[in-house]
This record gives C-alpha cells, structure tokens and sequence, in this order.
C-alpha cells in the first residue's frame, strides 16, 4: 500500500519519485549546474550535451518540415492558379445543385434545377429550393 500522500505542495511525493526513490534530473537542473560550472561530472556534462544535440536536431526537423510545407504550398498554389475558372450565375438563372442524396449523407449528387435568387459574394449565391432558400457555395452548383 502507498503511504500516504500530503496535501501540502511542498510534501507531496511525486509518483517518480515514489518509482525510482529519488527526484530524476531535469533538463532545467542539469542547465543550471552547467551553466554555474559548480562540480560537474562527466556524466553531467554528457547528459548537458545530449539535451543541447536533442535541442538542435529538433529545431533542424521544425526547419525542415516548414521548408517542405512552403515548398509543397508554392507548388500547390502554382497548380491551382493555372487555369483557373470562374463560375458566374445571373439572378434567376436556373443550376443544378449537388446535395446529400436520401440514401447517404456523404454521398453527393446533382439534383434540380433551382434558382438563382440573390448574389451575395462572388462565390456565394442564395438558391430558392421553393420551400425555402439558402446560401450556397459555387463549387456546389
């Protein structure tokens, strides 16, 4: 059975302590021990070193994985400006209309024609169903 723990936060005993019967090292610890040059064992200056090599190789892999995003992004950007088409509609124009089909909600199809009632943004449109209207996306028209 554990003994029984404090509520005070200095007495309380953490469960690694409780694990291993010491309080590990931390990274901050062994910084601080580096850093004022009081006694320091070999062992300390190797756990030092791997925290400071640990540290660079992670901002090297943040650096590289931002460097493949913007790459990717540019090449992306560059695939879509291509030829790009613009879909216009004129108020009262009829469109089909791809909406979730009875059988699958995530299963598109065309289904219409409905009317164009209003534009609201270049690529917004409002479309009367008949029994009510909504807001749509060009791309879903």
């Amino acid at each position: 059975m554990l003994p029984s723990l404090h509520t005070d936060a200095k007495c309380i005993r953490q469960l690694v302590t409780l694990h291993f019967g010491r309080s590990p090292r931390g990274p901050v610890e062994i910084l601080h021990d580096f850093m004022s040059n009081s006694n320091l064992s070999p062992e300390t200056s190797l756990q030092y070193q791997f925290v400071i090599d640990f540290h660079n190789k992670l901002k090297a892999g943040w650096q590289l994985a931002a460097s493949a995003l913007k790459e990717s992004a540019d090449k992306s950007r560059e695939h879509q400006s291509l030829n790009p088409r613009v879909k216009t509609f004129a108020v009262d124009e009829q469109v089909l209309v791809l909406l979730p089909s009875s059988n699958n909600k995530l299963s598109l199809t065309l289904q219409g024609p409905f009317n164009i009632a209003k534009k609201l943004s270049p690529v917004v449109y409002l479309v009367d169903f008949g029994h009510r209207v909504s807001p749509l996306h060009v791309n879903l028209l």
